[in-house]
């Protein structure tokens, strides 16, 4: 999801009619002085239009895996962490409540609390704002995955998110490549989720059948398999679909579409993959959860992949 505030909206879409405008002045324009003009109207015209303090960018930093702002909306007192234009997590400022795809009412909010009085282990791929951090019960233990340590930084920088810092010794940070850290380690969740596919790049990697193989290895025989697939350009609702065909695994998916804006509660959608229907319990016959339907798509694995047939055309 991107940018769901109205204010950092309309700074985002004012920003880029206006560098395109002027790009297209730069190129076209053999006189300086009509350039100058040009980008001069087109400041005026963004003060008039969109620049009146819609947000406060209050750290930004830039690393092999892109850049990373954290955004102070004065609207609505929270800090938002967005990785590019994608929204990797939002707190409330004095709140320890989840938000964003995570909220109480979420998908996999309804997960949690299915399976919290049989779960001891969890591990999360994808750190964001640690988040999911807020679910953790005492006797729990939480394992994220993250490539990029700054993340974890941000994710621990109290001055903006603090879910990781109220988990405590119950949440640990394993960088690095998540498929490579599980492979290489032997912990053993009754939850995994999987949380890495809500940008523009997705890694494909982590999500191919020999991925999802190695997934259950790593997943209690009564463990469930989340997956949330929301995203802007592509439906990966078949590619989790053909892995269950493929597996032989049960599955469920949910949309959720209803989005608050203002208190932060952004619709998802989240598959579930299990190795029986007795494993998925009560979430298997709730109505919100609908069963996988596989498409005669070929199924992703590590030497097949076809984005073009995954793609939102809008």
């Amino acid at each position: 999801m991107k940018w769901p505030g109205s204010g950092i909206q309309a700074a985002i879409i004012t920003w880029g009619i206006l560098t395109g405008a002027v790009v297209v002045s730069f190129s076209v324009s053999r006189q300086r002085r009509r350039l100058g003009v040009c980008v001069l109207m087109m400041l005026g015209l963004y003060l008039v239009i969109g620049g009146h303090g819609a947000v406060n960018l209050v750290y930004a930093s830039r690393t092999f895996f892109g850049t990373y702002r954290v955004i102070d909306d004065p609207k609505h007192p929270s800090f938002t962490l967005f990785h590019g234009t994608t929204i990797h997590g939002r707190q409330d400022i004095g709140s320890d409540e989840p938000l964003t795809y995570y909220h109480r009412g979420s998908p996999i909010a309804q997960v949690f609390a299915a399976r919290m009085s049989t779960v001891r282990s969890v591990g999360a791929v994808g750190l964001g704002t640690g988040t999911l951090a807020a679910y953790a019960k005492p006797g729990q233990l939480w394992t994220f995955y993250e490539i990029d340590p700054e993340v974890e930084r941000i994710a621990r920088d109290r001055r903006y998110f603090t879910h990781l810092d109220t988990c405590g010794t119950r949440c640990r940070v394993v960088i690095g490549d998540a498929r490579l850290s599980l492979q290489q380690r032997t912990d053993m969740h009754d939850i995994i989720v999987l949380d890495a596919f809500s940008s523009d790049s997705i890694p494909i990697h982590l999500l191919t059948r020999e991925a999802v193989e190695l997934y259950l290895t790593r997943l209690n025989p009564d463990g469930v398999l989340a997956i949330h697939i929301s995203n802007n350009h592509l439906d990966l609702r078949p590619v989790v679909a053909g892995m269950m065909r493929d597996l032989r695994l049960a599955g469920r998916v949910q949309f959720q579409e209803t989005t608050d804006l203002d208190s932060g509660k952004f619709g998802s959608q989240w598959t579930l993959l299990a190795r029986s229907e007795a494993a998925l319990g009560v979430l298997a016959s709730d109505e919100q959860w609908k069963p996988l339907r596989p498409s005669a798509e070929r199924t992703w694995t590590d030497d097949f992949s076809n984005v073009w047939s995954v793609l939102r055309w809008r």
